[in-house]
């Protein structure tokens, strides 16, 4: 049984290697993915927990932004959770936090400062592997339910010098009124629970890999079904990450992981240069 489910994932790592560049789609989960979740031993768990840490709104925003995520959390890397459950919970915990953010003011210029931090950090490998995705003319799709969204992102990359045409950001966007202050956010927030909403088969192309680091990544784009015309079936590689902090995955959940990627990178293992094989 495991030869011939290592078979399968050789196969599929085979003709991605083979194909040509335009039938190749990249999808990537952001915070905790292509950024580090630890830098100098200080655990990252997003761009949003720069915010959290960092003072840039007041003491009060600090203290119930932790509370959620401390809650809802732990309620994200449940695997024995029912998926409607906790999508459920995710849309709860992202309207709490994005209504506090709006009550607290937040500015483009607090994301503008929270990006510069030093603890933001792109895992090795990552910045090589966008570049030759760019020179290939690889279609990369970046789909994050982060809680800074769709700037935080954005900023991140041009700090690094690394936006490309070829790179499409589907993330929350929040709604900024005058002098940059967030009065709203658009619907339908993306959360982990309903990430694969967001792709669509049409907007893809054939092969596939797709890299995150939740259990829930693993499925945002789903397999062909076995009466799928063989011409549109696609070929799908999945990269696990496994960081193995104290909010991480616990160790309990890595044959989970396993079991969902076709590979998974652990600790000290994660690195993007592997990825650059399969472009």
């Amino acid at each position: 049984m495991q030869n011939k489910i290592q078979e399968k994932i050789q196969s599929k790592i085979s003709v991605i290697k083979n194909a040509e560049p335009d039938t190749k789609t990249l999808i990537l989960d952001f915070d905790r993915t292509l950024i580090c979740g630890k830098v100098n031993g200080v655990e990252v768990p997003s761009i949003t927990s720069i915010l959290r840490s960092e003072d840039y709104l007041d003491e009060d925003y600090a203290e119930r932004a932790h509370a959620l995520f401390e809650y809802y959390h732990s309620i994200e890397k449940n695997p024995d959770m029912s998926d409607a459950d906790k999508s459920e919970k995710m849309h709860e915990w992202w309207t709490k936090h994005f209504d506090i953010m709006i009550e607290k003011k937040l500015n483009i210029k607090h994301i503008q400062q929270a990006v510069q931090s030093e603890l933001l950090v792109f895992r090795p490998g990552v910045k090589e592997m966008l570049k030759l995705a760019f020179d290939k003319n690889i279609q990369v799709i970046i789909l994050s339910a982060g809680g800074l969204g769709y700037d935080s992102i954005k900023l991140l990359l041009e700090r690094d010098h690394i936006t490309y045409d070829n790179i499409e950001i589907i993330s929350n966007k929040m709604v900024w009124g005058n002098n940059g202050v967030m009065t709203g956010y658009l619907e339908p927030l993306i959360h982990s629970g309903n990430k694969y909403n967001f792709i669509s088969n049409e907007q893809i192309k054939k092969n596939i890999i797709i890299i995150g680091d939740g259990l829930h990544d693993a499925f945002i784009v789903k397999d062909s079904q076995v009466d799928t015309p063989e011409e549109n079936k696609k070929n799908i590689l999945r990269i696990g990450i496994y960081e193995n902090t104290k909010t991480g995955p616990s160790d309990s959940n890595l044959e989970k992981y396993q079991e969902a990627f076709d590979i998974v990178m652990i600790n000290e293992d994660i690195d993007f240069k592997k990825v650059i094989e399969f472009l």
